[in-house]
């Protein structure tokens, strides 16, 4: 009796464990660590990771085998299945959680149920004396003459075949219902062509007009398919009149998927960087020297706003780059990535991916997969992006650091700006944490010697910052007896911009009528009982 493997398996469910499968003779060569698999969990199936494989012996209990496995290389290389599980261990978040939030939804959940006949129904099928309601027979023969039938199209073409049906025959042994992953092609932005008929219409047979004809003209001048939008530019027709060659069968219309951005024009030529000022060129050198030397470190870029760290980022990348390293760009916000996105493709065509929630799943498919391939070193995105699965990061920089939105408020719960030092520490990278307000964690961490600071001390050009006054309310109520929103030197401020035609911008970041409730007499503040958070005052409810 041979040894059977087992696999552990990650799942994407809220217990802080990982589950153990049997692996079939035939997937055990398939089968590796970071692989996706699809197993049975209960009455359902889900995909997961694998972890690791080992001996059955290895394991106890009585094990349920591996459905499929979906993938012939690994999903997820053995450095990112590491860092996910320190980042699983160190949040207290299961570990199946973490690897669903690292890999692309498509990857996680995209599945496709088909409909596959049984021998025995093939045999139902051929009997002309069999029993079998007739209701049965036309599902019988639908699934055996269209391949990959699913449900939801088999009840288009037969109202009648519903879920109870479908059920009563899949219980009786007749058909299938197949769970797989969906096509990838299914995820593959997708260009109509048109395609001249085998065998068109005789010349006679129909009048066509001015513009079909010149469509048709182009088609042949083609010499085979066209992207539809390419025949409408060069014939100078409409859509309609496509359409109406289509439907008197003088050509037909494909579906394919589009030509990806690497096989497209040349790249444009690179934006020339501009001369870097004194100060940017200290903080660049010493980024550049420790990409050099290699090895983990973290440096502090202060600056004051407008004092060009981005610039500085710019240099950094390009280094990190020109040594065949990979460099992971973090921004706090969705709404940052498009602005940064053009000028780093100014500056590195062709070598960007951006990585967001935002994105739709077909294009942040395509986006991770490029990325996987090296075929962009260079990434930009917000906290989701830090499980992009380049596989030589040489260079990670975090801008705006002291940014809240780094933080994943929901399950798995992590820091970013925290997580990324780590896996940075891992591949032996370079960190650039940036921000002209350094987070009390980053400045205590300058002090211990942990991080170096490299300060940019004033905007580019010498522009001036902006005059910033701090009005104390309290003085100003003492003063004046009035309460209002407004200073006297905000009012009178804004009367100034007035009169000068031009607008005040006025932000408010609060909640409620009033931030909290005091005593005027004795200036006790009502806090809420569990802790010392001022209550916040609601008067459309009249509560705190």
């Amino acid at each position: 009796m041979g040894v059977h493997l087992a696999v552990q398996v990650a799942l994407p469910v809220p217990v802080p464990k990982t589950f153990t499968y049997l692996l079939p003779p035939p997937m055990e060569a398939a089968c590796l660590p970071g692989c996706r698999v699809r197993v049975p969990f209960g009455r359902k199936s889900l995909i997961g990771v694998a972890v690791a494989v080992g001996p059955e012996a290895e394991f106890r209990g009585d094990l349920r085998n591996v459905v499929e496995v979906l993938d012939s290389a690994p999903s997820v290389s053995g450095e990112l299945l590491d860092f996910t599980r320190w980042l699983a261990d160190y949040y207290f978040a299961p570990w199946g959680l973490v690897l669903q939030a690292a890999l692309p939804a498509s990857l996680r959940t995209r599945t496709r149920r088909t409909l596959e006949i049984s021998e025995a129904g093939r045999e139902i099928l051929e009997d002309p004396f069999s029993r079998a309601p007739a209701l049965h027979r036309r599902v019988l023969d639908l699934v055996a003459r269209k391949g990959g039938l699913t449900p939801g199209r088999l009840r288009s073409l037969l109202p009648a075949a519903g879920a109870a049906s479908l059920r009563r025959i899949e219980s009786r042994g007749w058909i299938r219902i197949l769970e797989r992953e969906a096509s990838p092609a299914g995820l593959e932005r997708m260009e109509e062509w048109a395609v001249p008929a085998r065998f068109p219409p005789s010349k006679g047979s129909r009048s066509q007009g001015e513009r079909q004809r010149r469509i048709l003209e182009s088609l042949a001048q083609a010499g085979g398919a066209v992207r539809s939008a390419d025949l409408l530019q060069s014939s100078g027709a409409s859509r309609s009149s496509l359409k109406a060659l289509a439907g008197g069968g003088w050509l037909t219309l494909e579906k394919r998927p589009a030509a990806r951005s690497g096989s497209g024009p040349p790249a444009p030529s690179p934006v020339t960087a501009p001369p870097l000022l004194e100060h940017q060129r200290v903080a660049a050198g010493a980024i550049r020297a420790s990409l050099d030397r290699g090895g983990f470190r973290c440096f502090l870029l202060e600056g004051v706003t407008g004092s060009g760290k981005t610039e500085v980022y710019m240099a950094a990348a390009s280094h990190a780059l020109a040594l065949g390293r990979g460099v992971l760009y973090l921004v706090p916000e969705i709404g940052l990535t498009p602005l940064l996105e053009d000028r780093l493709e100014g500056r590195f065509p062709g070598r960007v991916a951006v990585l967001h929630s935002g994105l739709p799943e077909r294009e942040r498919r395509a986006r991770w997969e490029r990325i996987r391939q090296g075929e962009a070193p260079l990434i930009l995105g917000t906290r989701s992006s830090l499980f992009a699965p380049h596989r030589n990061i040489g260079l990670v920089m975090v801008d705006e650091e002291q940014d809240v939105s780094y933080y994943q408020g929901e399950s798995p719960r992590y820091h970013a700006r925290d997580a990324a030092l780590v896996r940075a520490r891992r591949l032996q990278a370079t960190v650039v944490l940036g921000s002209a307000t350094p987070s009390l964690e980053a400045v205590a961490s300058v002090r211990r010697g942990k991080f170096e600071r490299l300060f940019l001390p004033e905007r580019v050009e010498k522009r001036p910052l902006p005059e910033v006054h701090i009005v104390d309310m309290r003085e100003e109520f003492l003063q004046t007896g009035v309460q209002s929103l407004l200073s006297r030197r905000l009012a009178e401020a804004i009367r100034e911009v007035r009169a000068e035609g031009s607008q005040a911008l006025l932000l408010l970041n609060r909640r409620g009528f009033s931030t909290f409730v005091i005593c005027r007499a004795c200036g006790h503040r009502l806090e809420c009982s569990g802790c010392s958070i001022a209550m916040t005052y609601h008067r459309a409810e009249a509560k705190l």
